[in-house]
């Protein structure tokens, strides 16, 4: 009997337990149930505060791996667009507005005739344009000096002997002037009106009015007769101006000049009084065209010369 109410006991606090005895954290509940003691059978289970234990550590490191990898694809990502920004922030790109990387330039438009190029490139002579404000008067793109336009962007200027010849009255520099533009335009000569005769007075000489251009100047025919103002007035000159303005030679000429190889008044004036007499004795100074030295514009032999003989005029576009 004692071991009958035994058995019961131990039956009675295993139920109990089972259904209030809190297990602790980590413990494991081993049930045993025989009826011989020879006979052993172990039923073992892991807690459920184990399993939650379980759970937790397993979810909080998946969680921290997935932290870790999004951390890492974020600052990847982050480096990637940092890198490419850096790139295209470096290129230059005409147009912006900013000069970066080879531009000369940069105004942030298209605009081809101002001191920017459409290409982000300085404007100048030898771009091809024409930059009026920069005081070009031609622009073929290339630095042949012989082409019509040189490389200073200079154009030709033609230059001719009248084929006319008149006395020293002609109605002042201005006369001579307006003979030389209307001889021009008759020829068909490109610019007819700016024409201007070689020729001083008191109050006029090329020096002066003269446009002192950086271009050749040369005869109707094609002759040189100067690769620029500097070379016109250094004292000689290229090719003898003998030729009308239709390109035809006119020998053994004189032209009123009153005026030096420098382009100036000569220092001992005679002009027929501003080139308005033929009155005796007047005078006037003369060139001869046959000549290359400083005597195309001031003949030592002739000059002065009375103002009631007749000579030819040179005649200068400008």
């Amino acid at each position: 009997m004692p071991s009958l109410r035994l058995d019961r006991l131990v039956a009675l606090t295993a139920t109990v337990c089972a259904l209030g005895c809190p297990p602790e954290v980590g413990d494991t509940i081993a049930v045993s149930v025989t009826s011989d003691p020879d006979e052993s059978g172990t039923s073992s289970s892991t807690t459920t505060a184990d399993a939650d234990a379980t759970e937790s550590t397993t979810g909080a490191t998946a969680g921290s791996a997935g932290s870790e990898s999004d951390s890492d694809s974020s600052s990847m990502t982050s480096s990637s667009t940092s890198s490419t920004t850096e790139t295209t922030t470096g290129q230059a790109v005409c147009g912006d507005g900013e000069v970066q990387g080879d531009e000369e330039c940069d105004d942030g438009n298209d605009d081809d005739l101002d001191a920017c190029l459409s290409s982000c490139e300085l404007a100048g002579c030898g771009d091809g344009i024409v930059h009026d404000d920069f005081g070009e008067e031609c622009d073929d793109g290339n630095s042949v000096e012989d082409d019509g336009c040189n490389s200073a962007c200079a154009r030709d200027r033609f230059v001719f002997l009248t084929s006319t010849e008149t006395q020293g009255k002609f109605g002042a520099v201005s006369g001579a002037n307006s003979h030389c533009k209307s001889l021009a335009q008759d020829a068909g000569l490109p610019n007819p009106l700016t024409y201007r005769a070689w020729m001083s007075d008191d109050t006029h000489n090329p020096n002066d009015w003269f446009l002192q251009s950086q271009g050749r100047y040369l005869l109707t025919n094609g002759a040189l007769v100067a690769n620029n103002w500097d070379d016109l007035t250094d004292g000689t000159i290229e090719s003898p101006i003998n030729v009308d303005e239709k390109g035809e030679l006119v020998e053994n000429a004189a032209a009123w000049t009153n005026t030096t190889p420098e382009g100036l008044k000569h220092p001992d004036s005679a002009d027929c009084e501003g080139w308005t007499t033929t009155a005796f004795p007047t005078e006037g100074r003369l060139g001869q065209s046959w000549k290359t030295d400083g005597e195309w514009t001031d003949a030592q032999n002739f000059n002065p010369t009375l103002c009631g003989g007749v000579a030819h005029f040179y005649c200068f576009e400008n």
